[in-house]
């Protein structure tokens, strides 16, 4: 797994793997180029701390190269593109991206690790190409990305880079590069940079929140959930599980979703004790709430023994086949309405509205609740809509979901 340089034998290890992932040459996207990407970002932190002032950078090593093999900038296009664009590099108008560096340290010999050093604007691809890639004009909007009004591109790349930082050096690094330890539940695709952007706001917001107490595995019994559960029946019940929450270690954020992507919750680690939950309220509506809520802690509670580092959960699409998913979903519905309950009650074949009420307060819960799984279990979703407490979510968390779009 990768981890923080902390001594001299993880910084070889960590140039040793730099020199092998470069000699493959990976496709951008792939496991292994973001692997390239991450232990870059690593060496340079080491290398920044470790030699402050005497180590050359890039393009001092380009410059020494050519002197040593009477090198002219014509000799350069093939590794870095045209001769302007060798021109930029040169005259440091222009940052040498991961692409670039790849092609130079095969073409040229220059050693990875006098490549890298000081390079703090190398992302995998062109930069203009990967700054396309994200959405970038929607992370300024929402102040997520700080950048001068008129910046450069490689202000963005730089501040890009800043940005996702906490994807990469959290305690427990947060797989979202590679999806191998990510499980999405999703029927078509989230867009992967816009889903990145939106996991580096959760982790960023998540980290200016100390939980109240400390999370231990199995803290959430059934007595506790029935806890959170009656918190429902409150006018400002989402606001007090967040509070709830708290003081198992478990952090409740709420981060609107990105445009290209279909997200309702997720959970993940940012540290092997610091739990965060996020939903993005993108229905606006205490059912979905409280169902989301308990079905990312569905996961917590049980799936991440299994070595998945995250669960990102569109609950519109389909679980069919996926046994986590289906597991998380029943949990949801037998924690929010034991089963036993809904087999007695008259509302499995009476979608009454006042059988709904009449549920809701033998159980202590909001009807929005039960009306959400009387609309689920009969597929009828156009029944039962004014009890489902429309518009009365965001209001809660207006000062979160204002920075997000402010």
């Amino acid at each position: 797994m990768l981890k923080v340089i902390k001594s001299k034998a993880d910084y070889t290890a960590a140039l040793a793997s730099i020199d092998r992932l470069i000699a493959l040459d990976p496709e951008p996207g792939t496991a292994e180029a973001d692997e390239l990407d991450v232990l870059t970002v690593l060496v340079k932190d080491y290398e920044t701390k470790q030699f402050p002032v005497q180590i050359p950078d890039p393009v001092e090593a380009l410059q020494f190269r050519m002197e040593q093999g009477g090198l002219s900038q014509r000799d350069l296009v093939p590794f870095i593109g045209s001769r302007a664009r060798v021109s930029e590099v040169l005259s440091r108008k222009r940052p040498l991206t991961l692409n670039m560096l790849r092609a130079i340290h095969t073409g040229l010999g220059i050693p990875a690790a006098a490549l890298l050093r000081g390079e703090e604007q190398a992302v995998s691809g062109d930069g203009e190409e990967e700054l396309s890639r994200f959405p970038i004009k929607e992370m300024i909007r929402r102040r997520w990305l700080q950048v001068p009004k008129r910046a450069s591109e490689s202000d963005l790349l730089r501040a890009l880079q800043t940005y996702l930082a906490p994807l990469t050096v959290a305690e427990k690094p947060i797989q979202v590069l590679t999806r191998k330890t990510q499980h999405e539940r999703a029927d078509r695709p989230n867009d992967r940079h816009a889903l990145m952007a939106w996991t580096a706001r959760v982790i960023e917001v998540a980290r200016t929140i100390t939980p109240r107490g400390r999370y231990v595995p199995g803290c959430l019994t059934p007595e506790v959930l029935r806890g959170l559960v009656h918190l429902s029946t409150l006018d400002d019940g989402p606001r007090k599980a967040q509070e709830y929450l708290s003081k198992y270690g478990i952090t409740l954020v709420v981060v609107e979703h990105m445009p290209q992507t279909r997200l309702d919750g997720a959970v993940l680690f940012i540290a092997p004790d610091r739990p965060v939950i996020a939903l993005t309220l993108r229905f606006d509506r205490v059912d979905n709430f409280w169902f989301t809520l308990l079905h990312e802690i569905g996961h917590l509670c049980r799936d991440f023994a299994e070595g998945i580092d995250g669960f990102f959960d569109d609950l519109e699409s389909t679980s069919s086949g996926d046994s986590r998913e289906e597991a998380a979903d029943a949990f949801a519905c037998d924690t929010l309405i034991p089963r036993a309950e809904w087999d007695r009650s008259p509302l499995r074949d009476a979608p009454n509205p006042g059988y709904v009420r009449d549920l809701a307060r033998r159980l202590g819960i909001h009807p929005a609740i039960v009306a959400g799984r009387v609309r689920k279990e009969r597929g009828a979703y156009r029944i039962l809509t004014n009890l489902l407490g429309h518009g009365d979510v965001r209001g809660l968390f207006s000062e979160e979901l204002g920075r997000a779009s402010a």
